[in-house]
């Protein structure tokens, strides 16, 4: 009976140990647009201040500081979620204050973060895509 439970308890670890690389690596795209997302997550003139980002299942989190007047802001962070493929389709996003509408996420990813003025905008486009956490 302990070898089967042995076995079982193995076999278990090494399936967990196989997944967790996946989680652990940062894609530099997705980890792009959720970074252009994060102004249109903010009211205007906000600035925000890239703290890390990091891989989670199917996507990144980007915990950033957003400030509209002077002093450091708050702590942030958007969790955005991709579309299981190969393509970095953003499929949902996630915040510090709740779940982001699918037809805001579908109207962002339409008119702002596949633009020009999107790309320009990404809060992170000068330094590194983020510090894994």
């Amino acid at each position: 009976m302990a070898s089967i439970v042995s076995r079982g308890a193995a076999v278990g670890l090494g399936v967990a140990m196989l997944t967790l690389p996946a989680c652990s690596v940062i894609d530099a795209e997705k980890a792009r647009i959720c970074r252009i997302a994060l102004p249109a997550l903010e009211p205007a003139g906000t600035r925000i201040a890239i703290v890390g980002t990091r891989a989670i299942e199917n996507g990144v989190r980007v915990d950033y500081r957003a400030a509209l007047g002077p002093g450091e802001g708050l702590e942030r962070f958007a969790e955005c979620r991709f579309a299981l493929g190969r393509r970095a389709d953003l499929d949902a996003i996630t915040t510090d204050r709740g779940t982001v509408p699918g037809a805001t996420v579908y109207l962002l990813k339409r008119y702002y973060i596949e633009t020009e003025a999107g790309a320009a905008a990404d809060p992170g486009a000068a330094g590194e895509p983020g510090k894994a956490k």
